[in-house]
């Protein structure tokens, strides 16, 4: 039985596997700077908890979804009919403002 996961293509360009390879480098940059908001703790206070929250939040989301996004990005090339993924990409946008505009807050 196969997982949803595994659904084959031949996509010279592992176009897909770049793709989520991407949304994973996105993930670690969201952690990392999640980290860099912990050391603003002792300094701040617990004002520094809400964009540290806010960052494991949407890392936690890109983690959950990063399977599903593949899954998407394989069909569509199957289908030959490939759209881009405008509401994940416009939902970490927009957390990647409140995060900053958090983090100017805080400091």
């Amino acid at each position: 039985m196969s997982t949803p996961y595994r659904i084959a293509h031949e996509d010279p360009g592992l176009q897909p596997e770049r793709t989520i390879l991407a949304w994973v480098r996105t993930l670690l940059a969201l952690v990392v700077c999640a980290m860099l908001f912990v050391r603003w703790i002792p300094i701040d206070g617990w004002p520094a908890v809400i964009p540290l929250g806010l960052a494991m939040l949407g890392g936690a989301a890109i983690f959950a979804g990063r399977s599903r996004m593949r899954v998407r990005a394989v069909r569509a090339i199957l289908q030959e009919r490939n759209e881009p993924p405008v509401v994940p990409i416009l939902a970490l946008t927009g957390l990647i403002m409140v995060v900053g505009l958090c983090a100017i807050v805080v400091i």
